[in-house]
């Protein structure tokens, strides 16, 4: 299928303001991705240092867990925010070029950046879902 996309000036314009914003946000998003791994990773120490902390407060799950759950986290905000940056700077080669090229593969990412954030929306409406019901089950139970 091959179509022809004359994009205007403006639409130029407007693409060149949107992938200085995505480059801004994804730089931002590494450095969160960065901070929550150190988080992750340092959980455990950080509790220890608190005075009358209770590790109850984890329940179940206890630390480790927590650490492993915080770095998955951190791994998927960083696939996140790398589909957003190629997104950006493949962008920036196709209006500085006139690539049509390096703008199919930055609009790629885009989507692949969209489908992800899409696919864990989903994700955690089923979790909200799952403890609504757990919850009035559990009143239900208790009433």
């Amino acid at each position: 299928m091959s179509t022809s996309l004359t994009l205007t000036q403006i639409a130029i314009e407007h693409l060149n303001q949107t992938r200085k914003w995505t480059h801004f946000l994804s730089i931002v998003g590494f450095v969160m991705c960065v901070f929550i791994a150190i988080m992750a990773l340092f959980i455990g120490s950080i509790t220890a240092l608190i005075p009358d902390f209770d590790n109850a407060a984890f329940g179940a799950i206890g630390t480790g867990m927590v650490t492993v759950i915080y770095l998955v986290l951190a791994l998927i905000c960083f696939f996140l925010y790398l589909y957003l940056y190629r997104f950006s700077k493949r962008l920036k080669t196709a209006i500085n070029t006139n690539n049509s090229e390096a703008l199919a593969d930055g609009f790629k990412n885009l989507k692949a950046h969209y489908r992800l954030s899409g696919i864990l929306t989903i994700v955690v409406i089923g979790f909200y879902v799952i403890a609504l019901l757990a919850g009035v089950i559990g009143a239900i139970a208790m009433g």
